[in-house]
């Protein structure tokens, strides 16, 4: 690590052609770090685009990925959380998580990890759409520089982590 200069992407989640969900810059971009997401009990993954949110207590996805991850959503206690949407249902998962860099299109470059998280906590979240980054076991150890003018952004560990 660290990870410097990452580019702003555009994420639609309601884009039909797949070219559509991700863009490179464009007025709506924002700072989104590109993961692979994976099952330590299954080897199932995903690679998804995370929203870096500093309000986020930790990695949440929609339970919907829980399928995917080979996770059966029940089988953890679920926490009452509160989102932008108002409370829900969390349901606490492992994962190891891999922050991807990006190529110029916007998309992963599934061959370059910047980051290795080996195991961590992520919540699945009842009505949640995004994925979102947060302080959690990620962003809680790192200084995060946001350069909005020129839609650019960097993580790096902190000298206490």
């Amino acid at each position: 690590m660290p990870i410097r200069d990452y580019p702003f992407i555009t994420v639609n989640p309601y884009a039909t052609n797949p070219n559509e969900v991700v863009q490179f810059g464009g007025p709506h971009a924002r700072p989104y770090l590109w993961l692979r997401i994976t099952n330590p009990a299954t080897n199932d993954a995903m690679i998804v685009p995370a929203g870096v949110d500093t309000g986020a207590d930790g990695l949440v996805m929609p339970a919907t990925d829980a399928e995917t991850l080979g996770h059966t959503l029940e089988t953890t206690q679920p926490r009452e959380v509160r989102t932008a949407k108002g409370l829900t249902r969390a349901y606490p998962h492992a994962a190891a998580i891999e922050v991807l860099s990006v190529l110029p299109s916007g998309h992963a470059d599934e061959s370059k990890v910047l980051y290795l998280i080996p195991e961590t906590m992520i919540w699945l979240t009842i009505g949640q759409k995004a994925h979102l980054v947060g302080q959690g076991s990620f962003l809680s150890l790192c200084v995060l520089k946001i350069n909005y003018p020129e839609k650019i952004f960097s993580v790096m560990l902190s000298d206490r982590s």
